[in-house]
């Protein structure tokens, strides 16, 4: 199996990030437990909780596990059916995959989820520990087992039907259980979150997940994930299942066809064959309901509906109805004016960080300020009523929204997109609430959720992000193995990615081939390789990011990623660098103009300056709204450089820069908060900024802080400063905190000289350093240890790495291999 399917659908929620390397095969044993429970008397009777366990263990048996099914079970019976359970386990041996499924009423109480048997005489909380079953209890039966996976479907995410006489009476729904290593939890609805009982035969949940499973190919995490959407769309995002896993590698419940037996069968490429020849011996008349509704319209659901006919009729029903008409294909359907608005979508609000739609065929990009929200609203609002299973038209629509200050909508329609497997997505409500960003609030866990979610959808950035904020402890305990694990994952996904023909020739590898320069350069999930960094640096640049010829001319002109100086080749790739500019300009691509304008007006050792030149391409972005060329096209006015000095010409840009930064700082983005000039006074900055950094926006903080220890707009206060930088090391601007930190201890003039402060900041800052980069790394280090004349600072470094059992050597001050070595040590330890 390729490496790009098997790390796809990779989501841990509450887990250990560890990547399996194998497709499990299909021969493991499968054992599983079924319980449903509806017939209650002393509380709310439900109507679906027996058709579903029906279907799941019609389902499950026909997908060759060992099922056995409890109806209505008082507690003697889960219990005896449990112990059973865990017994059969053992007897399967260490390849088994267990199965636990349950649906009923369950509550949670103290933290803990309670299975509620039949009949039980539960008054008051204190009963559920002897009347009901603990959800943990079935998990702990499973580990005892010691096998390979365990899998516990929840559908019982009901309104708790004792809160008149419980305590904890506003609990609704179950809580997160924590799923040990090799397991995966499964539930209804989000933590919680209540889930409908459903107006048909099944609940909502249980249908969606049966259908999912009869899909071969499907991963087992992706088979979750379809289920999740589909019930999100069928319950108008009203509910939303969950899954809290440490699932350690892959199951499928079909496996995908090996090409040689499919081609054997001429099944290669068909799922409903494959599906069939899996259940086609079923004598379950909802496994056959399932498979018809999941392929309508094959040669196989004709089939499947005439085995229903029989198994209906041998019950003594009546005839099935005939097969409803299949739904037509999107693709085919779309109407002409459906197509013109997924086209003006496209053309008003495609991303160029938006690595699907490249692959979708999508050339023409937009940058954010370049939308027109009115426009792209309009288009991309039916490009997606017209074409509900793209995501892409849903992260377009963010993005206009967003522009348009529309945030309620934009983040809505971006979890919509990114629960639809949207990397971009994903990764956007990542950066909101990061960055404090459309009028959310900062939050840590929604960071690790959003890139959980992207990183579930195949998105080789969001796996190096996971590693960062695991190696530098930002959001999550500090965990190096795990960092390493996702970082190592991160390398070889995007190794696979390269070497997939189908992916270069649709995507250009960009997002992969950057994530293999940035690996080799920093030694980042891999051994540091500069030459290789180097090859793929190229590539890159070749590939369609032009930008990036200009790091290659700095690694002849200085050196560097294992060059030697060579004057020759920088000329040469100044050249090629300045065609590709020329040519991503007749395209119309406004960061070209940009780069020309800086290619041309900076002294370069490549090119004949031409400051009026410059100028000119950075009039051709500014007009076009681009925010720093307005910015250098001011200073061009201001310097008379390229320009004659014209102080109304430069104050009309400024005005322009003032409207760009106004606008940005509207939708809470914190580099235009943090700017001194956008028509504020300064008792609206201080306000501004102070009302980022409280809602958690880090950039915020650090500006505020360095506002305090400036006495710039307020008044000078240093122990304030160090507050906001204190709390700024929390946030994703760590480096930038700890930097300011040192000025602040190892300066004379706060008196603030305390150098064992200044020891513990500089080895906190070095850890966040390990993970940033190779550069920031060999900086933050060369900091500590080039500390010149500060010999105090260096000896209480020395004796704080001692204090942490890193360090034996002597206090001197002198940093030599053993200290370089502990400094190592340390900031590669949890």
């Amino acid at each position: 199996m390729n490496r790009i399917a098997q790390f796809s659908g990779v989501l841990c929620v509450f887990a250990v990030f560890l990547f399996g390397t194998l497709a499990q095969a299909a021969t493991e044993p499968r054992v599983a437990l079924i319980v449903g429970n509806a017939g209650y008397t002393n509380i709310s009777t439900l109507a679906n909780p027996a058709n579903d366990a029906e279907l799941m263990h019609q389902t499950l048996s026909a997908l060759g596990f060992d099922a056995v099914l409890v109806r209505d079970g008082d507690r003697s019976a889960l219990v005896r059916a449990i112990r059973d359970f865990g017994k059969r386990i053992a007897r399967a041996g260490p390849d088994a995959v267990a199965l636990f499924f349950y649906a009923g009423h369950g509550v949670q109480a103290g933290d803990q989820n309670y299975l509620i048997p039949l009949n039980a005489p539960i008054e008051t909380e204190a009963d559920l520990d002897v009347e009901a079953v603990s959800a943990d209890w079935v998990l702990r039966q499973m580990a005892e087992a010691g096998n390979a996976l365990n899998l516990v479907i929840l559908d019982a995410c009901r309104n708790n039907p004792f809160r008149s006489s419980f305590r904890s009476a506003t609990n609704r729904g179950l809580t997160r259980l924590n799923a040990p290593a090799g397991a995966l939890v499964a539930y209804s609805a989000a933590p919680g979150q209540v889930a409908a009982d459903g107006t048909g035969r099944n609940s909502p949940y249980t249908a969606a997940l049966a259908r999912a499973m009869l899909e071969p190919g499907k991963e087992l995490l992706h088979v979750f994930r379809e289920a999740r959407i589909e019930v999100k769309r069928e319950t108008s995002g009203q509910q939303v299942p969950w899954e809290e896993q440490s699932v350690t590698a892959d199951f499928y419940f079909i496996p995908q066809a090996s090409r040689e037996s499919a081609g054997a069968g001429g099944n290669e490429g068909d799922p409903a064959a494959q599906a069939w020849s899996v259940i086609q011996n079923s004598d379950s008349i909802a496994v056959m309901q399932s498979f018809v509704k999941k392929y309508p319209g094959s040669l196989y659901s004709d089939f499947a509906l005439a085995r229903l006919e029989e198994l209906i009729v041998a019950e003594g029903g009546q005839q099935v109805a005939a097969l409803p008409s299949p739904a037509p294909d999107p693709g085919e359907a779309l109407a002409v004016g459906a197509a013109d608005a997924a086209a003006k979508c496209d053309e008003l609000a495609a991303s160029r960080e938006d690595m699907q739609a490249r692959m979708q065929g999508v050339t023409t990009f937009v940058e954010d300020w370049q939308i027109d929200p009115p426009a792209a609203i309009a288009a991309c609002r039916a490009a997606m009523e017209h074409n509900p299973n793209e995501p892409r038209y849903g992260y377009q629509l963010g993005r206009a929204l967003y522009r348009g200050i529309e945030f309620e909508e934009a983040v809505a329609v971006f979890k919509i997109a990114a629960e639809a497997g949207h990397h971009a997505a994903a990764r956007t409500l990542a950066n909101f609430y990061e960055e404090a960003k459309a009028g959310l609030r900062a939050s840590g866990d929604d960071v690790v959720h959003w890139y959980l979610v992207a990183m579930q959808s195949g998105d080789p950035q969001a796996f190096k992000e996971l590693a960062k904020i695991h190696g530098q402890g930002i959001y999550v305990r500090r965990d190096v193995d795990k960092a390493n694990e996702l970082a190592q994952s991160a390398f070889e996904f995007a190794q696979d990615l390269v070497a997939d023909s189908d992916y270069v020739a649709r995507n250009g590898h960009l997002a992969a081939l950057k994530l293999l320069y940035e690996g080799y350069r920093d030694g980042f999930g891999t051994e540091q390789d500069d030459a290789r960094a180097y090859e793929n640096l190229l590539k890159l640049a070749e590939a369609g990011e032009t930008f990036f010829y200009f790091h290659v001319i700095l690694a002849h002109q200085y050196g560097r990623l294992g060059q030697p100086v060579d004057m020759a080749a920088g000329r040469a790739f100044s050249r090629r660098y300045l065609d590709a500019l020329h040519a991503d300009a007749e395209r119309g691509d406004v960061r070209a103009y940009v780069n020309l304008g800086s290619y041309y007006h900076f002294p370069n050792a490549f090119a004949v300056q031409d400051q009026a030149r410059g100028c000119d391409y950075y009039e051709r972005a500014a007009n076009a709204g681009h925010r720093s060329a307005i910015l250098q096209l001011a200073s061009c006015y201001r310097a008379g450089e390229g320009r004659p000095r014209d102080s109304d010409a430069e104050e009309h840009w400024w005005k322009k820069y003032d409207e760009w930064t106004l606008q940005a700082a509207l939708r809470g983005d914190a580099a235009a908060l943090q700017e001194e000039r956008y028509g504020a006074t300064a008792d609206e900055h201080v306000q501004n900024l102070r009302r980022a950094a409280e809602l958690g926006n880090g950039w915020a903080m650090v500006e505020l802080g360095g506002a305090y220890r400036e006495g710039r707009y307020v008044a000078k206060d240093v122990r304030q400063a160090i507050q906001w930088f204190e709390r700024a090391t929390r946030t994703n601007r760590a480096p930038s905190a700890y930097v300011r930190l040192v000025q602040i201890y190892t300066s004379k003039t706060d008196g603030m000289n305390r150098y064992v402060t200044t020891a513990e900041v500089w080895l906190r800052w070095i850890r966040i350093a390990r993970y940033d980069t190779a550069d920031a790394y060999r900086n933050t280090t060369d900091m500590v240890t080039d500390s010149g004349d500060d010999i105090p600072v260096r000896i209480e470094i020395q004796k704080e790495l001692r204090k942490l059992g890193f360090y034996s050597g002597s206090i001197d001050g002198s940093f030599g291999p053993m200290t370089l070595r502990a400094i190592e040590a340390y900031a590669s330890a949890d």
